[in-house]
C-alpha cells in the first residue's frame, strides 16, 4: 500500500499500491471491498478524492480521473 484517500461525499476509502491497482472499500460502519480500479502501467504513487472525482497518478507519468 502506497497511498490512502477518503471520499468526503461518500463512505469510500481508496488504497493505491505498487501492483498498479487502486482498491476501494465502501460502508458507513463496516467497510466492504467494493472493487479495483485498473489502468496504470506502473506503481500508483498518489491519489486524492475531490468532491465526486478521484484523481490518481503513477510512476509512468499518467493521471487518471473518475467518479468516486
Amino acid at each position: 500500500m502506497n497511498t490512502l484517500a477518503a471520499s468526503a461525499v461518500a463512505p469510500v476509502l481508496y488504497c493505491g499500491s505498487s501492483d498498479r491497482l487502486v482498491n476501494f472499500w465502501e460502508g458507513d460502519h463496516h467497510l466492504v471491498h467494493g472493487g479495483v480500479l485498473r489502468g496504470h502501467k506502473k506503481v500508483v504513487f498518489c491519489h486524492t478524492a475531490v468532491g465526486t472525482l478521484l484523481l490518481r497518478g503513477s510512476a509512468n507519468n499518467t493521471i487518471f480521473d473518475g467518479l468516486c
